[in-house]
């Protein structure tokens, strides 16, 4: 009798046995996530390989933690300050509310031991674990800390209309036009208060990425690659770093 032995394990082989996820996708999914540096779940909804509430079902039930909807709760009675911003997002798990001294933490993969181990130890509280759908719970950090990272809809395509002519003009006049109006250009002032907001995350490098019609900022946080919350606009592919 031959005995088939799986060459995944975990959360992976779960998914797989479930039917939630092909074997040939999750074979992808592992290689690019471990490359790219972020969970699996995250990747596989990113990447549209599942669905984010069929995830979170599953997990809840393979792992017998609640199911939680993020829309249920309001985003002013979510504690910010009982945890670190920046262990927030490099582990993509929020406290929801303290209950004496547990707190009760929204993951979308609860298997995340190195996350629950993380909170713990910042927050100095006993954790609970509730699964959350991955695309509410990135969308919900986002709103929790909107005024710690400031997105590009604070600024109008008109605000960010800034050019600088062209012409035969000496190099000096040139310097002095540019110098003129530097400091009140609202690029300018934006990239300084993402550099502010880079500063105060513990981003280690910043990579500004313009295409043909957008412009994508990443930062990298702990080694991991994040991207800032990007307004498509077509005036900030004008924007050139020399």
């Amino acid at each position: 009798m031959s005995i088939t032995t799986s060459k995944y394990g975990g959360l992976a082989q779960q998914l797989i046995s479930d039917g939630v996820v092909s074997e040939a996708n999750m074979k992808t999914a592992q290689i690019e996530s471990q490359e790219q540096k972020i969970g699996l779940v995250p990747y596989l909804v990113d990447n549209k390989l599942a669905d984010s509430y069929h995830l979170a079902q599953m997990l809840s039930q393979a792992f017998g933690d609640p199911l939680f909807d993020l829309d249920a709760l309001s985003t002013d009675v979510i504690p910010k300050d009982l945890v670190d911003e920046k262990i927030v997002r490099k582990f993509n798990a929020l406290p929801l509310f303290k209950r004496g001294q547990r707190l009760f933490v929204a993951l979308s993969d609860p298997t995340r031991v190195d996350a629950i181990d993380a909170i713990a130890f910042n927050s100095r509280l006993s954790i609970e674990t509730i699964v959350v759908e991955e695309n509410k719970l990135k969308k919900r950090i986002e709103s929790v800390y909107v005024d710690t990272m400031q997105s590009f809809d604070s600024f109008s395509d008109s605000d960010l209309n800034v050019g600088f002519e062209d012409g035969d003009d000496d190099q000096d006049e040139g310097t002095t036009k540019l110098n003129d109006g530097v400091d009140e250009a609202p690029v300018v002032k934006f990239v300084n208060k993402m550099l502010v907001d880079a500063i105060r995350m513990g981003a280690s490098d910043l990579h500004f990425e313009p295409y043909e019609k957008s412009f994508r900022v990443r930062f990298r946080v702990d080694g991991v690659m994040q991207r800032w919350p990007v307004r498509q606009c077509s005036s900030l592919a004008k924007l050139r770093l020399v």
